[in-house]
């Protein structure tokens, strides 16, 4: 997360991000098939939006308290310039 000249805050995920994104669907999916195995459950796909619902807005939470802690507009924060100064980032 940075702030740029103009004084916009952009963020960016890595593969990181993905991955974790992936492994939380999967997981979802694992136990509703553990669920559906075990206690002859079916599918909520209720719940399962709930629980995305509920990713989205922590993240968002956090995103937005990382936001107050940023620098001013166009001054560089401590240990470096972030993310738009990576060769080949294309921002």
């Amino acid at each position: 997360m940075w702030r740029d000249r103009d004084g916009v805050v952009r963020r960016r995920g890595d593969s990181t991000t993905l991955r974790l994104w992936l492994l939380t669907i999967g997981s979802r999916f694992a136990l509703t098939g553990v669920e559906y195995a075990l206690f002859d459950e079916p599918f909520n796909g209720n719940a399962f939006l709930l629980g995305f619902g509920v990713t989205l807005g922590v993240q968002h939470a956090v995103l937005m308290r990382r936001r107050r802690a940023l620098s001013p507009a166009g001054a560089e924060p401590e240990g470096g310039p972030g993310p738009a100064a990576v060769p080949g980032s294309g921002v």
